[in-house]
């Protein structure tokens, strides 16, 4: 059933509607149909209908959630509340237009507070909570309002409220947040729904909202279809979503459409040019994702730290009379980033954390999915006054293990009686007198007189908690780009993306441990492959399709030249491998210009897409022998004979063996 989310005007055409099934969803109890959620927001189902209820476009809606971050690291929590996560949600939407502003719909409560609305579910319309005097419940940002009533701030915590503007200061409050801090002055059981017990709760704390177009076809459901798989109907649950006559069309559902019309290539005589479609068409995608990736991060300046292949999905074109479809397909950024920057005064680098609460992941290094954290004893030495800023000096010991890099953060909690003074540090291991132990030095902090004495007067702070951070920023994006190329070009039945992950990591390595400036990396590559048989068993370019090729077979249609090319433009994007590596580390990406990290990656797909267009409708290898025989009666140099099967034919646009 589609509900619409605002009341409709007296004769709206269109309506904005939310999604309900039947009943109950086993996961969530609600009958809300909800897609996915984030850090600070539930991603629900809905659609566009006119005054007949047709469906024009299916959307997702994105209605703020605060209640999400209660479940993240305290250290993440310590950097966020109301006001910047408000401001993230309006500088999303704005990075979220730059991408695809087709569509993204825009509502008006992007950075403007929605109203609590709660749906009505006996007679299927939008209800927004009222007041006995006849005045709505709003979401209430008013700070002076809220000190009055001895509760937290709206801007600087992560705790919300419901008021009646229309009321003033005699305005009863409603705790809208989980853990939010209540006095007498705060109604804990008050019912804002005026007796009403069926109701689906859509944004019950009038959070921001963000409107956009809905894709249904997974990226790596697509990917493998493109290979030759079973193509999979995308599903919420149980349920098979049929919504995209675009998913109908290539996965074969629609039984007024071939699927072959999908391809260029078609019936058995094209199942050769087929897979040289196939990987034109998957660097297409690989193309799409790093672009839009880039772009966010440009608008933002942020790093997005949970990239993977469910971070994008596919959508296609309008499907005409044969058109190839596959050739509409376009590669979607779906989740946006979820980092968060550190509140560091007057520190020199930007450190951020991730906000995924997913946990380890192949696409993330460790360091971006895990931080350590523990007890520690801490002596402070002495303090070096850097402006209006402190910086203290002292020794960290535990008896914890601990890898410090250089350029990782700790965040120190040192307890002062019944208070807490947090602190950043950074650590040098090599300067410490004893093992467990490191020298500390803080990142420079504005500290009262007062808290200063505190500090010196005190020998040792025991028991301290730490939580060690890395520098992290935009190579782990690469890094996750660079999985999701090999998840793209690397895998099938009978390949794992972990085995495939660990044979292109071994071969960056022997390409690192081989480096010669002279000697460019794809030549490296290519040298280094010829010289054992096993790395193409692995790293060929058969493993574009699910069908049992080799690595030789698939050459004849895949320039060899170019799949180098490939595999050294997933060697490049593995930060600190080498120094054929784009990013030295995790952290290496100048200020302001994060996005630049992507600009070779870009660079490479580029080109690669340029040569294997190229390949679709010239014969390159008819081309280079026809060049040599023209080269050779110029030079007076006899010509080489021709490879066997290689004749000049002019209907081998693209060669057909009846090897697939």
């Amino acid at each position: 059933m589609a509900v619409p989310v605002f009341a409709p005007a007296e004769h709206a055409t269109l309506r904005l509607c939310v999604l309900l099934s039947n009943k109950p969803q086993e996961s969530t109890g609600s009958q809300l149909v909800v897609l996915r959620e984030t850090l600070d927001a539930r991603v629900l189902l809905g659609c566009v209908i006119d005054a007949s209820s047709r469906v024009h476009q299916w959307i997702e809606l994105w209605i703020q959630n605060v209640d999400q971050v209660a479940d993240s690291p305290a250290a993440l929590r310590k950097n966020l509340s109301n006001r910047l996560l408000d401001e993230r949600w309006a500088e999303m939407a704005q990075a979220l237009l730059a991408i695809d502003g087709r569509v993204v719909i825009h509502t008006g409560f992007e950075a403007q507070h929605c109203p609590p609305i709660l749906i009505d579910l006996a007679t299927g319309k939008p209800w927004q909570p009222m007041h006995a005097s006849g005045h709505p419940w709003m979401l209430c940002t008013d700070e002076r309002f809220l000190a009055h009533k001895l509760l937290p701030s709206y801007a600087s915590s992560l705790y919300r409220y419901l008021w009646v503007p229309a009321l003033g200061d005699r305005s009863p409050v409603v705790a809208a947040t989980h853990g939010a801090p209540v006095n007498d002055q705060v109604q804990q059981d008050a019912d804002i729904a005026g007796g009403k017990t069926n109701l689906a709760l859509l944004n019950p704390t009038g959070g921001l909202l963000l409107v956009r177009g809905h894709s249904s076809l997974r990226f790596d459901s697509f990917v493998d279809l493109l290979g030759g798989a079973t193509p999979q109907l995308p599903a919420h649950g149980r349920s098979i979503l049929r919504l995209d006559p675009f998913v109908q069309v290539v996965t074969g559902g629609d039984a007024t459409v071939s699927r072959d019309d999908a391809w260029l290539f078609i019936g058995p005589q094209g199942e050769w040019g087929r897979l040289l479609e196939a990987f034109h068409l998957k660097l297409r995608l690989l193309a799409d994702a790093v672009n839009a990736v880039a772009t966010l991060v440009q608008k933002t300046q942020r790093p997005m730290l949970n990239l993977d292949a469910e971070s994008f999905a596919v959508r296609g074109g309008e499907v005409g009379v044969a058109l190839p479809a596959l050739w509409t397909a376009r590669a979607v950024l779906q989740h946006p980033g979820e980092s968060v920057q550190l509140q560091i005064p007057s520190a020199d680098l930007r450190y951020y954390l991730s906000g995924s609460l997913s946990g380890m992941s192949i696409y993330r290094q460790a360091a971006v999915s895990s931080t350590a954290t523990g007890r520690a004893t801490v002596r402070i030495r002495g303090e070096i006054a850097a402006g209006d800023a402190t910086i203290l000096e002292g020794t960290f010991a535990t008896q914890e293990s601990l890898h410090i890099g250089r350029n990782d953060l700790v965040w120190l909690r040192l307890p002062v009686g019944n208070a807490r003074i947090d602190l950043y540090a950074h650590l040098e291991e090599e300067k410490a007198l004893s093992a467990g132990e490191w020298r500390l030095r803080t990142v420079g902090q504005k500290l009262d007189a007062s808290l200063r004495e505190t500090l010196k007067s005190v020998p040792e702070f025991q028991q301290a908690a730490y939580e060690v951070m890395p520098l992290l920023s935009t190579p782990c994006d690469l890094y996750s780009l660079a999985v999701l190329a090999v998840r793209t070009l690397l895998v099938n039945p009978t390949s794992t993306l972990q085995i495939a992950m660990d044979e292109i990591t071994s071969l960056a390595r022997e390409a690192a441990r081989q480096h010669d400036p002279s000697a460019p990396l794809p030549l490296r590559i290519r040298a280094i492959c010829e010289s054992d048989p096993r790395w193409l068993a692995s790293l060929g370019p058969q493993r574009l399709v699910q069908r049992a090729l080799s690595a030789k077979d698939v050459f004849d249609v895949v320039l060899p030249e170019l799949w180098w090319e490939v595999l050294a433009m997933i060697v490049r994007a593995l930060p600190a491998i080498g120094p054929d590596s784009t990013c030295k580390d995790l952290g290496d990406a100048q200020p302001g210009g994060l996005h630049k990290v992507f600009d070779r990656l870009q660079q490479d797909l580029k080109l690669l897409l340029i040569r294997s267009r190229s390949l679709i409708v010239i014969d390159w290898r008819y081309n280079r022998e026809i060049h040599a025989v023209i080269r050779s009666e110029l030079s007076g140099i006899t010509a080489p004979p021709p490879r066997s099967g290689t004749a000049p034919d002019a209907k081998r646009a693209v060669p057909r063996p009846s090897r697939i």
